[in-house]
């Protein structure tokens, strides 16, 4: 199968998917680094928070909508309208109730909040806008386009920050970045895609009911990874932290080779569903080509930190190293399962990929309070290792309930 994987038209999509990985990659490590060396370890860290908090509003927005869409909006449009109009009805809910927050926070004077957070949390529908875009496309097919505009994203992100790194005051640059980034990214997705945004009057009771049973999933998702960061933020200091989120942005990297296949075999099993040895081919066959695949991107990464550490003499890269070779452990485990972690919602059983999720998550948070309270940031690495590999266990175990419950 891999042997033909990209001398058949039909598989071109592959090579579209594939190719904004690196392009992410290389720019992501142009100004992440950037960043590290310019203006030091902590403002890696407020630009991954602000991330952070883009993300997670968005996904509370969203309420499990961008996982339905990929479900049920195959050759169905008014699914797509339907999401993005309870989609501007959440933001507002999720909006006024964030605004009084902020107004008594500001009165009382209880915690300060950098403005960076403050931007992402009220441009969060934005992003999460732009999800429900990403999901359409995948559910219809659409995998070239969906890799076009994911490279268009990367370009945008890496231009915008760059540029208010330059002419911004550093409490707001990276908000502005990620603001200007996902709207000319909405406005180019409409005008592009043919996109009409109507009301729609029907209920579509079942993109009610599908969103309900995911958004426990959607929301743990979009924290993988990230909690440590907070954590450590909280407990530590901003340059552990810092340190952490720029080793985690290898992993990120990682991660997006596994959502790219991910997302490619979302759209191939809703083709299998009914053909049980394809489907099992699929998923043994690509859960292998990730992990190698991994592995030689975990060797180049060290190589390109060593040369980074010799070439700016910077001491955290060193310690970067170190976390990266901890964290790979478990992470090479996790590498074969993550790219069918859809299959749990092309067969309709969501309430698994959501339980999984909340274990592993739950597994993940208490470890690392617990594992950084002891041993600072190397906690922080050793708690993330072993929480792939208890996710990994997780998923091995609801794949065989889900096996079965459709007799395979």
């Amino acid at each position: 199968m891999l042997k033909k994987l990209y001398t058949n038209k039909s598989n071109f999509s592959y090579v579209a998917n594939y190719l904004y990985v690196p392009i992410l990659a290389i720019l992501g490590l142009v100004l992440t680094t950037y960043i590290l060396v310019k203006f030091k370890e902590e403002y890696v860290a407020v630009f991954n928070i602000t991330y952070l908090t883009m993300i997670i509003s968005s996904v509370v927005i969203l309420f499990g909508l961008s996982d339905a869409v990929i479900k049920l909006s195959k050759n169905n449009h008014e699914i797509l309208n339907l999401a993005i109009y309870r989609l501007i009805k959440n933001s507002l809910i999720f909006l006024l109730i964030f605004s009084i927050f902020f107004l008594i926070n500001n009165f009382l004077d209880i915690i300060k909040i950098n403005f960076n957070y403050i931007l992402g949390i009220y441009f969060s529908p934005l992003l999460a806008i732009n999800k429900i875009f990403f999901s359409y496309l995948i559910s219809n097919g659409k995998l070239i386009r969906f890799a076009t505009m994911q490279i268009t994203r990367v370009i945008l992100l890496f231009s915008f920050t760059l540029l208010f790194l330059q002419v911004a005051d550093k409490n707001y640059c990276f908000g502005l970045s990620f603001l200007s980034c996902e709207l000319l990214l909405m406005i180019i997705f409409i005008y592009t895609n043919q996109i009409k945004i109507r009301k729609v009057y029907s209920k579509f009771d079942n993109l009610r009911d599908f969103s309900i049973k995911v958004y426990l999933n959607s929301v743990l998702l979009e924290t993988q990874f990230k909690s440590e960061i907070l954590i450590l933020s909280i407990f530590l200091y901003q340059k552990e932290s810092g340190i952490f989120s720029y080793m985690i942005f290898f992993f990120e990297g990682f991660y997006e080779i596994s959502n790219v296949l991910k997302n490619i075999l979302t759209s191939k099993y809703l083709d299998l569903i009914n053909s049980k040895n394809k489907l099992k081919k699929a998923f043994i066959t690509h859960g292998f080509f990730n992990l190698i695949l991994n592995f030689l991107l975990i060797l180049i990464a060290i190589f390109i930190l060593y040369v980074l550490y010799f070439y700016f003499n910077i001491p955290a890269f060193i310690v970067i190293i170190k976390s990266l070779l901890i964290v790979s452990i478990g992470y090479l485990l996790f590498t074969f399962f993550h790219p069918s972690e859809n299959i749990f919602i092309v067969f309709g059983r969501p309430e698994y990929q959501s339980l999984y999720r909340l274990l592993s998550s739950i597994f993940n948070i208490f470890g690392a309070i617990i594992m950084i309270n002891f041993f600072g940031l190397m906690g922080a690495c050793i708690n993330l290792s072993l929480s792939f590999v208890f996710a990994s266990l997780l998923l091995l175990f609801f794949i065989n309930r889900l096996k079965k419950d459709n007799g395979y």
